[in-house]
């Protein structure tokens, strides 16, 4: 099922890319982000599909923030615990890159339920404390320090000085963003 979908979502990204005038449905998009047992390269193209407004615009009706937001955190969950090294699914490293600018947008956009963000916030936590050295030192170099770049949201991380596990991860990306901020 996986290898079917994922082919079918790909002829869907490739229709689109030729330039041919088709519509999703939105039905479907939601049935396929249901299921369970999507491997990692399947919901690295669904992923695309639905985060890419070059794509995301054929989806009929549109995805509302609510349809594709629990979706996308077990999308990066996956990426950062797994680290694919794939041509769909993004490897730790890009999956960090790729949830900063999502976070950012989303603190940005005032119309984003705050508990978006305290959501993305708790699975940072929760892969930094159940995560071996390699996913913590992901999670600070492609993740927080960059986070940590904007004020506003270092500071809205600031609680995690108060447990023991969390503090240096924040301590670290927080002085990273500061001698970036500082021009060291």
């Amino acid at each position: 099922m996986a290898d079917s979908l994922l082919n079918t979502i790909i002829s869907i990204l490739e229709a689109i890319n030729s330039g041919k005038k088709i519509d999703v449905q939105k039905k479907r998009i939601k049935s396929w982000m249901k299921e369970s047992n999507l491997d990692i390269d399947a919901l690295g193209a669904l992923a695309e599909l639905v985060t890419n407004k070059k794509y995301y615009s054929h989806i009929k009706p549109s995805l509302t923030f609510d349809d594709y937001h629990q979706f996308m955190i077990g999308y990066y969950e996956r990426c950062f615990r797994e680290n694919p090294q794939s041509d769909w699914a993004d490897s730790c490293y890009s999956a960090g890159s790729s949830f900063v600018n999502w976070f950012v947008y989303l603190w940005r956009d005032l119309e984003v339920p705050r508990k978006a963000i305290s959501d993305l916030k708790k699975l940072l936590a929760k892969l930094y404390i159940q995560g071996d050295e390699d996913l913590r030192r992901c999670i600070i170099t492609s993740t927080l320090e960059h986070l940590f770049e904007h004020p506003q949201i270092a500071k809205y991380f600031s609680d995690w000085r108060k447990r023991k596990i969390l503090r240096g991860a924040f301590n670290e990306a927080l002085k990273y963003s500061n001698q970036l901020r500082k021009g060291s």
